[in-house]
């Protein structure tokens, strides 16, 4: 058995999810709300409505209801409250976020050469789709699992020679050489961890019970013991980043009465996440007395998707609109520094902090796609009333080549774990005055998880003010949303909930061209 060499860092925290992992492919196949401040004012409940910049990219057809050519820049301002939850003890944490989110124009040809044909329109707009700028803490005395678990889930079965460093072999040196093995890799990784970070012991086989470094075996045991109350941890998750997404759009008016229209969109994640774990409170006989593991895990990735849709004027108040948006498939790059730092029973420090950057083979995403209906009802020139329903099969996200057993299992956990999500948008458009326009909205979307309600409800109001050519369009939105994370995705899986309150403010400034 080994001798070890500890003493721990004060914590940062943790953040529970890796790379390669269905809690990150979750977070890139949010719905996305975003979007100009009248588009987001009304719950974003525009498939059958049209005339917005961000209507567009919901439903294509909708740029031909534009009657002029528009140019829109959307700022945004984001409050969140979160407070997380681990075994009975709360904590309070608060990020704020400020970004130029939205630019989009669109051009609008009134004479065209094709009979019946009314309107053509082109159209661009980008959109900031997510903002990975928030963190929260979560601390608490777990009495069941610890660490060592995680380490012990990579280890066994794995032979001790393939997570073990060779005589005269340096700990980078075997991090590196493992990471390059067939069949070896990110898990033998993990398991060196635990085993050169003195976390686990090798169990010697029956037949050699007194050797501990005989190369076949194949099971571990913990070097670490909890006091009576506990492993005590620490946790801080960190993002930063954004998802963005670029829409080309081209759509038609045939007769004033039937709209058509085509999206490509291209994506761009940039994503980084800090993920740091402390743990504490072991008993005074226990090996290790203190333990920090951390993760940087850097994501990039770039994506394609299209749109189709179409709106029907049924009379002069009536429309009806329908989309449907394909899911986005993402060539994804990641890679991860790691470390862990130790104390002993004696005081002593151990620090394993390879320099060195783990890249993750490429992998391909798909996450789901969408179908929208909407209904929308005009009350002459005075008050708009608008309804969307869509349909979102979470449990299609599918990771690539799924000839990678790791991915493969990914695949059948998506199918598992996850299901079809519903969101309802309503909104409403009330005209005081021909210059001022009041807004409300609303938006409910079902949970895509099967083992935890992680719906998600929205509230939203606004104005717009008219000059003329130009238009100033404000909304806030308020919404609630209970999750739950995995400390881990693997060997240590306990759960933190998340309860967060998310308040935003949204200015869009408008010219007809």
């Amino acid at each position: 058995m080994k001798i070890g060499i500890f003493r721990a860092f004060m914590g940062l925290l943790c953040l529970p999810l890796f790379g390669q992992s269905l809690s990150n492919a979750l977070i890139y196949n949010q719905t996305s709300f975003e979007g100009s401040a009248r588009f987001t004012s009304m719950g974003g409940a525009y498939t059958a409505i049209g005339g917005d910049l961000n209507a567009m990219t919901i439903n294509p057809a909708g740029s031909s209801i534009f009657a002029f050519s528009e140019l829109g820049l959307s700022i945004n301002t984001v409050n969140s409250d979160l407070e997380s939850s681990y075994f009975g003890s709360q904590l309070q944490s608060t990020n704020e976020k400020f970004s130029i989110d939205q630019f989009g124009l669109v051009f609008v040809l009134k004479e065209t050469q094709i009979e019946g044909w009314s309107k053509i329109s082109f159209g661009f707009n980008y959109q900031k789709t997510h903002n990975f700028k928030v963190g929260y803490k979560a601390s608490g005395y777990n009495p069941n699992n610890g660490l060592d678990n995680y380490f012990l889930h990579y280890a066994d079965g794995l032979f001790f020679d393939t997570i073990s460093q060779l005589d005269g072999e340096d700990f980078d040196q075997a991090y590196t050489d493992i990471g390059q093995t067939e069949n070896l890799g990110f898990a033998a990784q993990q398991a060196l961890f635990g085993y050169e970070g003195y976390v686990i012991n090798p169990i010697p086989l029956e037949s050699d019970p007194e050797n501990f470094n005989n190369a076949n075996i194949q099971n571990y045991s913990s070097n670490t013991l909890p006091a009576g109350n506990g492993y005590f941890h620490e946790f801080h998750n960190d993002m930063r980043g954004s998802a963005n997404k670029y829409t080309f759009n081209m759509s038609a008016a045939y007769n004033n009465k039937f709209y058509i229209g085509l999206n490509i969109n291209t994506h761009k994640i940039e994503h980084r996440q800090s993920l740091d774990f402390f743990e504490s409170n072991y008993a005074t006989d226990s090996f290790i007395q203190a333990m920090r593991f951390n993760n940087q895990l850097v994501t990039t990735a770039d994506g394609l998707s299209f749109n189709f849709g179409m709106i029907y004027k049924l009379n002069s108040k009536l429309r009806l609109g329908m989309s449907y948006e394909s899911p986005t498939y993402y060539t994804v790059f990641e890679e991860i520094r790691q470390f862990l730092v130790n104390e002993d029973i004696d005081g002593v420090v151990l620090e394993l902090n390879p320099k060195i950057d783990l890249l993750f083979p490429e992998y391909n995403l798909k996450t789901a796609g969408i179908l929208r209906t909407g209904i929308t009802y005009i009350f002459s020139d005075k008050a708009i009333l608008s309804a969307d329903f869509s349909s979102k099969s979470n449990q299609n996200i599918r990771f690539d080549p799924r000839e990678d057993s790791f991915l493969a299992e990914l695949n059948q956990k998506a199918e598992n774990q996850l299901q079809t999500s519903n969101i309802l948008q309503i909104g409403g458009e009330l005209r005081v005055t021909p210059q001022l326009s009041l807004r409300v909205g609303y938006i409910d979307e079902s949970a895509s998880r099967k083992d935890f309600d992680n719906g998600y409800s929205m509230q939203t109001a606004g104005f717009g003010y008219s000059f003329g050519s130009k238009n100033l369009d404000f909304s806030i939105r308020r919404g609630t949303l209970s999750d739950s994370q995995k400390v881990f995705d693997a060997g240590f899986t306990d759960s933190i909930r998340i309860n967060s309150e998310k308040t935003q403010f949204s200015l869009t400034y408008r010219v007809k061209l």
